[in-house]
Parts: structure tokens; sequence; C-alpha cells
């Protein structure tokens, strides 16, 4: 159920989450969890697709009790924003944030879609998808309890609709609060497309002595 609540958009969801998965070769686990949850979002900006000015909030809370359709007791709750500010008359500074919690009983239990993980196109860049994250005896990333993300990156429009854009971003997810964090910055070129901003991205992760650099591309709006 959504609805305007407050001058907020809040959703009101329940859900059962039936999966079966596993890390690397580990075997498989089975999990059942019935799960209630919350969202609030608030969005302003002058411009859907390609905001100069503009904000956006997300407030997600949900959890499962054990006993009630579920195998084990958690909630989780993950704050995000993000929020774009004009420099000049071609240029934008970005401001990308994300921070969350899990509490559970016994978190092995819960699947992969209600664990923590960073690395990516539009996570940490310079890492790959989902990389970043505590890992098993075997090295297999596992996800984690704890989340924290920050980006900031400045855009400029050159030629037309084409621009380039520089970055650094830093985060990642532990079993502790602060545990984890990676940082990685780079280059992107864009494009102010119909349906948002195209970014292809080239970026470097910090904690690598190398030089290695890892493409990102992703697409919509920058809100």
């Amino acid at each position: 159920r959504e609805e305007d609540w407050l001058g907020l958009r809040r959703q009101l969801y329940l859900k059962y989450d039936g999966e079966n998965f596993s890390f690397g070769d580990g075997p498989t686990q089975q999990s059942r969890l019935l799960i209630a949850g919350a969202a609030l979002s608030y969005q302003r900006a002058d411009d859907a697709l390609f905001s100069r000015r503009g904000i956006s909030v997300t407030l997600d809370v949900h959890g499962a009790v054990d006993k009630l359709a579920s195998e084990t007791t958690f909630i989780q709750s993950t704050l995000g924003a993000r929020g774009v500010w004009p420099l000049g008359s071609r240029s934008r500074l970005l401001f990308r944030g994300e921070a969350g919690v899990t509490e559970a009983d016994e978190f092995l239990l819960l699947p992969p879609a209600e664990r923590y993980f960073t690395g990516g196109d539009r996570s940490v860049r310079g890492y790959a998808f989902q990389s970043l994250s505590p890992e098993n005896a075997a090295g297999d990333n596992i996800g984690g309890s704890y989340l924290s993300v920050v980006s900031v990156e400045v855009d400029r429009l050159v030629r037309g609709n084409f621009g380039l854009a520089a970055f650094y971003d830093y985060g990642g997810t532990g079993d502790r609060i602060g545990e984890g964090l990676r940082g990685g910055f780079g280059v992107g070129l864009r494009y102010r497309s119909p349906v948002g901003m195209i970014r292809i991205d080239l970026a470097h992760p910090l904690d690598d002595d190398g030089t290695n650099f890892r493409l990102h591309l992703s697409l919509g709006p920058d809100l």
C-alpha cells in the first residue's frame, strides 16, 4: 500500500520470502521469512530527469519475527539520501549517502537479499559488484550487518548534452560500525539522454597499490 502521508510518500508492505541460497561452494541453505515493513520517502527537484537543484531521502524499516512463518527474528533500517546543487551555469555538485543496520538473532539464517553488500556502479566505484563485505573462511563474500557509503561528484556539460565528471566514493559493509570501508576515485563521461543521464566511469580502488581500473556503466535520474 502506497500513499501520501504528512508531505511524504509512505509505503506499507508485507511479503513472504522463501529462498534457497549458498555462498561459493558451500552448502545450500533455506530461508523462510514473513517480512513486514514501512518506507518513507521525500523528493524535491527542479527537473525529474536532469536535476540542477534537488534532494531525495528514503528510509526503509522492515523485519520478521521468529515463529511467525519465519526462521529468525530480525529488523533492518536503511537510510539513503541524494542531493544536487548547481555550480555555475553548466556544472553540478552531486552527493550520495547511505547508512544501514541489521539486528538479527541468527544473522547466518538471513538470505543474501537481507544482508548488506557494497561495490559496483551505484555504490563504491572501483570495485566489482557486491565485492565489499565480510568473507567466510573460504573467502566468499557473505554480506554484513552494517552499511555506510558516501559519494561526492562534480560534473560539467562541455558540449551540448555531453559532459565530464570526477568523483570520490567511500564506504563498505561489516559486522561492526565502520568496518571494511574502502575508497575509490575516478573520472567519467556523461550524456544527458531522454531517459536520464548515461554514465560511463573509469574508477581506481584506493586500497589497491597497483594500476587496476574498473569500468562502470549506469543509466537513470540522479535522484
